[in-house]
C-alpha cells in the first residue's frame, strides 16, 4: 500500500511538471493582416508600451530571452519563419524575421503599398560574403496604418532566386501621430542619391511634455520608412559601430541598438545633460 502511494505521488508529480512545461512553453499567435494573404506572427508575453520601461536593461533582456527561447524550441524555415511585430518596442512598424536555410543564401525584400513607391533592400547577414544559413533581420519600411505586402527573396551565390515568401501586413499607426508620412523632395535628382534613409533626429520634446518624442527615417522619395520612439528630448546624432546604432533617447541617456531592434547597451550620463 505504501509503495502504491509513492507510485501515485510520482505519477502526479510528473503530470504536474509536464503540464507546467506545456503551458510555460505555450505561444500565442496573431494574424499579420485580415485578408487571405495573412501569415502568423508570434505574440510575445508581457510586452510594455512605456518607453521608460522599454529602454531598460531588464525589459530588453527579458524580451531578448523570450525570442532566443523560441529560436531554440522550433525549427524555423524560410516558408515557416519566426515573425514578430516590433518585438523590442523600438521600431514602430518593423517586423522581426528569423529562419535557417540548408545552404548559404542572401536575403532581400520589397515592401509594396498602394499609392506609394516600393521599398527594396538587401538584408545584412553579418557575413563578409553576404550569404548565410542563419537569417535574423528586422524588416523596416512598412507604411503605417496601411496594408503592406512584404516579399522576401532568397538568392544563391550564382545569383539565382531559389525561393520567395510573400504576405500582407497591417502596419500600426505611428506613435507620434500619422502626420508627416511624406515630405517634399526633388524627385528629379533621386538617381544621384545612395539607397539609404534620411533621418529626422527628433521633434524636440521637453522632459515633462506628454507629446511623444521620436526619430523618423524617410527614403529618397520622402516617404516614411521607420519611426524610432524615444523617451524625451531629441536624438542629436547617430553613430554606427559593429552593427550597433548609438543615439540618445533623452537628455541623459544614450543607447546602442542592434540591427534587430534589440537595445544591448544603455548609458546614463547622470547630472550631465545633452545640450541643455
Amino acid at each position: 500500500m505504501h509503495k502504491l502511494k509513492k507510485l501515485i505521488l510520482l505519477i502526479l508529480s510528473i503530470s504536474i511538471a509536464s503540464l507546467y512545461l506545456m503551458f510555460s512553453n505555450s505561444t500565442e499567435i496573431e494574424a499579420s493582416s485580415n485578408d487571405n494573404n495573412s501569415i502568423n506572427y508570434l505574440k510575445l508575453k508581457n510586452k510594455s508600451t512605456s518607453l521608460s520601461t522599454i529602454y531598460s536593461e531588464k525589459y530588453q533582456t527579458r524580451i531578448h530571452n523570450q525570442i532566443n527561447k523560441q529560436k531554440k524550441l522550433n525549427n524555423y524555415t524560410f516558408q515557416h519563419p519566426l515573425l514578430i511585430r516590433n518585438p523590442y518596442g523600438t521600431n514602430t512598424t518593423a517586423v522581426y524575421m528569423y529562419f535557417k536555410t540548408t545552404e548559404e543564401l542572401q536575403a532581400s525584400y520589397t515592401i509594396h503599398c498602394n499609392n506609394y513607391a516600393d521599398f527594396s533592400q538587401t538584408l545584412n547577414s553579418n557575413t563578409l560574403s553576404g550569404y548565410t544559413t542563419e537569417h535574423e533581420y528586422l524588416l523596416i519600411g512598412a507604411i503605417p496604418n496601411q496594408t503592406n505586402t512584404i516579399t522576401v527573396t532568397l538568392t544563391n551565390k550564382q545569383g539565382k532566386v531559389v525561393d520567395t515568401l510573400s504576405w500582407s501586413y497591417n502596419a500600426p499607426s505611428l506613435q507620434g501621430g500619422d502626420q508627416y508620412l511624406t515630405v517634399e523632395c526633388d524627385v528629379s535628382n533621386t538617381s544621384s542619391l545612395s539607397n539609404g534613409l534620411y533621418t529626422v533626429l527628433g521633434n524636440d520634446v521637453t522632459e515633462d511634455s506628454e507629446e511623444q518624442a521620436y526619430m523618423r527615417l524617410y527614403d529618397n522619395y520622402g516617404i516614411i520608412r521607420s519611426e524610432i520612439p524615444i523617451v524625451s528630448y531629441r536624438s542629436h546624432r547617430i553613430l554606427f559601430e559593429n552593427n550597433t546604432m548609438y543615439f540618445s533617447i533623452s537628455s541623459t541617456k544614450i543607447v546602442g541598438m542592434e540591427q534587430t531592434g534589440y537595445v544591448s547597451k544603455i548609458y546614463d550620463t547622470g547630472n550631465y545633460k545633452l545640450h541643455l
